[in-house]
């Protein structure tokens, strides 16, 4: 997209694809020609994230499923509905409503690296809605 048009999607910190029951294990970003200026992706150590938490904090938030759902973020009613609209041609995606975008699944809070067993941290801002058995308030 060209310098000084807005955002359409992604522009908060977000695991892809975590409202999935089964998540990719990976996301990769293959850059085919990179402009001097835009929205830059970032990526984050989950690993970091985790060791930076008190040792009770860690406690607490092992024991916990966040609630991961795309509901909100492709909702045609929420904040991003004009990448529903068909008749704009600025829409960088669009998508269809199904029920794997609007179910709720449940992860482990913290989750262990499948080969080097680390424990990573596994919420997000743009999916993760609240804590299993929680309210939204109370998860905040």
């Amino acid at each position: 997209k060209e310098a000084g048009m807005p955002t359409r999607f992604g522009e908060v910190w977000h695991s892809d694809n975590s409202y999935q029951e089964v998540p990719t294990s990976t996301s990769i970003l293959r850059a085919v020609e990179l402009p001097p200026w835009g929205n830059d992706t970032m990526f984050s150590s989950q690993y970091a994230a985790y060791d930076g938490l008190s040792d009770g904090l860690k406690s607490t938030l092992r024991e916990l499923r966040g609630v991961h759902t795309a509901g909100r973020a492709f909702s045609q009613d929420g904040h991003r509905k004009d990448n529903f609209d068909e008749s704009s041609d600025e829409q960088a995606m669009k998508y269809t409503v199904s029920p794997v975008l609007t179910q709720e699944v449940a992860h482990p809070v913290i989750r262990l690296h499948p080969i080097t067993k680390q424990p990573t941290v596994y919420v997000n801002q743009m999916f993760t809605i609240r804590f299993d058995g929680w309210s939204e308030e109370e998860s905040e």
